[in-house]
């Protein structure tokens, strides 16, 4: 539950927010009874993160022995289930008899309501958040358990083989929350923020020109935008590596076409994709790349070999 919570600060306060409201229940409920009696122990607070399991992950399945009589196995119920039976069975118990065993069902009862309705009113959005990767959680672990009673059963790269297609179901689910945020920061003119989140993974996926490809062409249609302009870089960096000239080429002369100001991120790359420019016949992509170089760069840049360019540039035949 804690980490579903996603805070350790926040779970002990819902925890002593649970202890706080059976021990208020509890004391009310001796004034209206007339005969106070000690109580000692957490099983209140226990109560009541079941409660609050069963508003947070309600279909996740616990795995439980069950004895009765000459039946007995393991189990894996649903968390709203098991909260629905021991709130419920405490919750009878309370009103069928007047003798609790010194069990303080009041605690109990009061603590699992507690903690759903901690759920209900004030972690709304965490579940909303959670949801999704707890479904699909809980769709691996059931094909885990299937894998385990079917014919692969005594065959572990059966289990092996489940869990590296859930690994690349996680990785696909994860790539594509990463472009839903950056183009829903693009939309709404927020450059600063997916500049710092394509920086944020570029690590993830910079060993993948395909996926920034993708981005730069997919983001193409906002024009003038200084995210574009930095994805952009980020291509042309990685294709010039990789030695995909054509590549960067259609790259660059598309982010010409946003900005005219566009530069390069690191002076080598200038004279590098200026030079395969200029060989692949593309002249106005090599005037400009040279053109804004200078001004650019300044003395970062090596001087003498830009003059060479400039005459290779002016003076194709």
């Amino acid at each position: 539950m804690e980490i579903l919570i996603q805070s350790a600060l926040k779970y002990v306060a819902i925890i002593i927010a649970i202890a706080l409201v059976t021990a208020f229940t509890y004391s009310v409920s001796t004034l209206v009874d007339g005969t106070p009696t000690p109580t000692l122990g957490l099983s209140g607070v226990v109560m009541g993160i079941v409660g609050l399991s069963a508003y947070l992950m309600p279909k996740a399945k616990i795995r439980t022995f069950v004895w009765f009589l000459h039946f007995a196995r393991n189990l894996s119920i649903p968390a709203w289930m098991l909260a629905v039976w021991y709130i419920g069975w405490d919750t009878w118990e309370l009103f069928a008899y007047s003798d609790n065993g010194g069990i303080n069902l009041v605690a109990h009862v009061s603590g699992g309501i507690a903690g759903y309705l901690i759920g209900v009113f004030w972690l709304k959005r965490c579940r909303e958040e959670i949801c999704e990767e707890l479904e699909e959680e809980i769709e691996y672990r059931r094909s885990i358990r299937a894998d385990r009673l079917g014919a692969l059963s005594s065959d572990r790269s059966g289990q092996h083989r489940i869990a590296n297609q859930w690994r690349e179901h996680y990785a696909k689910q994860e790539y594509d929350r990463f472009v839903d945020r950056l183009y829903r920061c693009v939309k709404a003119g927020k450059d600063s923020e997916a500049i710092v989140l394509m920086l944020e993974d570029y690590d993830l996926y910079k060993d993948s020109a395909e996926i920034y490809e993708t981005l730069f062409w997919e983001m193409n249609a906002y024009h003038h935008r200084r995210s574009m302009s930095c994805l952009g870089r980020l291509n042309i960096g990685e294709l010039l590596q990789q030695r995909h000239y054509a590549r960067a080429i259609a790259i660059a002369e598309a982010c010409f076409e946003a900005n005219a100001s566009f530069t390069l991120a690191h002076p080598k790359d200038v004279v590098l994709l200026a030079t395969q420019a200029y060989k692949q016949q593309h002249h106005s992509l090599a005037n400009r790349l040279v053109d804004n170089a200078e001004a650019a760069y300044g003395a970062a840049i090596d001087l003498a070999q830009l003059q060479h360019m400039k005459i290779l540039v002016n003076n194709p035949a």
